[in-house]
């Protein structure tokens, strides 16, 4: 006797799930800046707002290097030619 087949349970996302509730969430942080008498929440909900609303601010990046930064006219061409080859070892160091 042939057993019946099963039947594939389909599985909602989680970011499925979590955008079903995306308008009482709103409301919720709407209400926490209205209504909470705690600083810090409120400027919580306000960032989580803004930010869900306009992007998240670019973050700078702060790049240390070893060596000073300097302009390329600035080389001579012993130094290019001492740059160059520093530059290639390390990229052959890192296949």
């Amino acid at each position: 006797m042939k057993r019946p087949k099963k039947r594939k349970m389909e599985v909602p996302s989680l970011a499925g799930q979590a955008q079903r509730y995306t308008a009482e969430a709103i409301v919720e942080l709407v209400d926490i800046i209205h209504r909470t008498d705690s600083h810090a929440a409120r400027l919580a909900a306000i960032t989580t707002l803004l930010d869900r609303g306009f992007g998240k601010p670019p973050k700078s990046l702060a790049i240390a290097t070893a060596d000073p930064i300097r302009r390329v006219d600035s080389l001579s061409e012993e130094d290019s030619v001492a740059y160059f080859r520093r530059f290639r070892a390390g990229l052959e160091r890192t296949k």
